[in-house]
């Protein structure tokens, strides 16, 4: 049984702010990942706007869970 400590993370693809409605578009990763600032580097590649870290919480890894035993 692993009991690793992963992160959920909300990355946000910050792409345009209208100036009179201050409304921001672009698009939202949710993910989960061991080290949020390796992965970070990995995303921006394949992305032309700036991210964002927006928000993490801290979870219990998937590989925790033992089906069929």
């Amino acid at each position: 049984m692993n009991n690793t400590v992963s992160y959920v993370y909300f990355i946000s693809d910050v792409s345009y702010r209208d100036p009179n409605s201050g409304i921001v578009t672009g698009a939202m990763k949710i993910g989960k990942a061991n080290d949020i600032l390796a992965r970070l580097p990995d995303l921006q590649t394949g992305n032309p706007n700036p991210l964002k870290l927006m928000h993490y919480t801290e979870c219990k890894s998937a590989d925790h869970i033992v089906t069929g035993k």
